[in-house]
């Protein structure tokens, strides 16, 4: 039978992480939506020599607002990074619209934006890093729901090299709660 929670929804939204094999079951006497996402994550093995690393700063804010998070990346040896690459994987919450991709697109380092992808994963290819270089990525975004708890995952890498990624699994932004 498993175990039963009453959820609260926070203007109107609930994200629940449940663990493999669960059933959700939604009792209620008015109309329900219910979305549902899943999300089948590799395990990467730790690299210590990957060219790049990654962080995520600012604050989340609340729904119906724009976080304002920025995704810092930085070349970590003396060769620099000719092609790096950042994929975001944004939680349910997160609302992806037209202000998003215009902030994007609209800095210097940002190359190209792809996706998301069916996964919610949005790619982007960024300017060359000179050595020891950093990039300042924005990432404003739009919270459907109430963001508590949801977290954006990143990964970077060089475009070249694949699999050698720095990755930051369901990273919360410094001076934010999780």
């Amino acid at each position: 039978m498993g175990v039963e929670r009453r959820v609260e929804l926070g203007h109107g939204v609930a994200v629940l992480a449940l663990p493999a094999g669960a059933t959700l079951r939604v009792r209620s006497a008015t109309p329900v939506w219910v979305r549902g996402e899943t999300r089948v994550l590799a395990d990467r093995r730790a690299v210590s020599d990957a060219p790049l690393s990654l962080r995520l700063d600012g604050e989340r804010g609340h729904a119906g607002e724009r976080a304002a998070f920025e995704i810092v990346v930085e070349a970590t040896g003396s060769e620099g990074v000719a092609e790096p690459v950042v994929e975001v994987t944004l939680p349910a919450a997160a609302a992806i619209d037209e202000r998003l991709f215009a902030s994007l697109r609209g800095t210097a380092v940002v190359r190209r934006v792809e996706g998301p992808d069916g996964a919610g994963v949005l790619r982007l290819r960024l300017a060359p890093l000179g050595p020891h270089g950093v990039h300042h990525v924005p990432l404003p975004l739009r919270w459907r729901g109430e963001p508590a708890g949801a977290q954006v995952s990143l990964e970077a890498y060089e475009r070249s090299r694949p699999w050698l990624r720095t990755g930051l699994p369901g990273a919360a932004s410094e001076g934010d709660v999780p």
